[in-house]
């Protein structure tokens, strides 16, 4: 069962697609929790609050609906019956193009060991966008945080995102990387996807000892784990509706 909330949904509870380790080309609808993350929040005695209004008041339109007779097959037919109801008013399909073209910076973070909302789903997010990467971070920057949980935790700073942004788009400072203070000794360097950070020596627990390695595209084998099957693979997406990452975003005064 943990295993299963960590995989993600498939497409009936039967499917047999498990393949290495994940679900490759296997009929995944959506993602899971990382593998460690806390289960508490969406597993525990008392289930996330926003899950069950949504079958409630969104799916079911029955304010009396028992979550608990909800079934692994029952739970994937429900899934596919919300995209049919609100992918027009909260789905992902649309570009960013009219964003980008008005002027539109955006900066999106996400904690790694998010309890919630599942990180891959900001990959998926980040990398279903329209254009190559060099063309996407002219004005959509991605910075995941390791370790950092739900919106807090391992330096994650609002304010100093938010500052950023701000720079970015009144005095066109690009942020290739932010500075995360995960402890009063420690400092990490957070590189906007897909860099990687690269120790060049010194004090391990110093940001300024390491590096962003710029990389034009991720790694292969990991675009291939998160996979999702064609029909819930969003083909363009825009930032007004997503609800999986955190966004900050900005527009030219002009």
């Amino acid at each position: 069962m943990v295993n299963k909330i960590w995989d993600g949904p498939v497409t009936s509870a039967s499917h047999g697609g498990w393949h290495h380790g994940w679900h490759h080309g296997s009929g995944r609808a959506w993602y899971g929790l990382e593998r460690g993350a806390f289960l508490g929040f969406l597993a525990g005695a008392t289930p996330f609050s926003i899950a069950v209004d949504h079958y409630r008041y969104w799916i079911k339109q029955d304010p009396t609906f028992d979550w608990k007779t909800v079934t692994e097959d029952s739970f994937f037919h429900d899934f596919v019956e919300s995209i049919k109801k609100f992918n027009r008013v909260i789905g992902t399909d649309d570009g960013l193009e009219r964003f980008r073209m008005a002027g539109g910076k955006m900066i999106v973070y996400h904690g790694l060991f998010d309890q919630l909302t599942m990180p891959r789903g900001t990959y998926n997010y980040y990398n279903s966008v329209k254009g190559s990467i060099h063309h996407k971070q002219k004005f959509y920057r991605f910075f995941p945080y390791p370790n950092a949980g739900h919106c807090s935790g391992a330096g994650i700073n609002g304010e100093q995102l938010f500052t950023a942004l701000v720079e970015w788009v009144e005095n066109g400072v690009e942020p290739d990387s932010v500075v995360a203070q995960v402890s009063p000794t420690r400092t990490r360097k957070i590189c906007k996807y897909p860099d990687v950070q690269v120790y060049i020596g010194g004090d391990i627990n110093d940001h300024n000892n390491f590096t962003c390695e710029v990389r034009h595209h991720d790694d292969r084998e990991l675009l291939d784990q998160d996979e999702l099957d064609k029909r819930f693979e969003p083909a363009r997406v825009t930032p007004h509706h997503h609800w999986w990452g955190h966004p900050w975003w900005g527009d030219h005064d002009d």
